[in-house]
């Protein structure tokens, strides 16, 4: 369960970092517009999206899957980070209480 916490505290970290970037965004452009998923997984990698859409809108769930992937995708980046942070912190929790 230590594996759990540990990357608990990366998406943590991370949430911190992209807080600082998003500040300086917000400095820069007078305005608070976060990033969202899509659009880092687009800057990272524009192939990856397009497959994942397609493979999405082929499947046999294509519109129920398509509204859930859409929403996803279109998260705060940072909300995604501090939530997934948080939950992995709180279920690596047990562990300690027992020894």
């Amino acid at each position: 369960m230590n594996i759990v916490r540990y990357v608990g505290y990366a998406f943590l970290f991370f949430a911190v970092i992209m807080s600082g970037y998003e500040v300086v965004r917000y400095f820069d452009a007078n305005y608070l517009r976060l990033m969202t998923v899509e659009q880092v997984w687009q800057s990272y990698n524009a192939m990856g999206m397009d497959s994942m859409r397609e493979t999405v809108v082929e499947s046999y769930f294509s519109g129920m899957l398509g509204d859930i992937f859409d929403f996803l995708i279109g998260l705060p980046l940072l909300f995604v980070l501090l939530l997934t942070g948080a939950f992995l912190m709180f279920i690596s929790r047990h562990r300690d209480a027992a020894t």
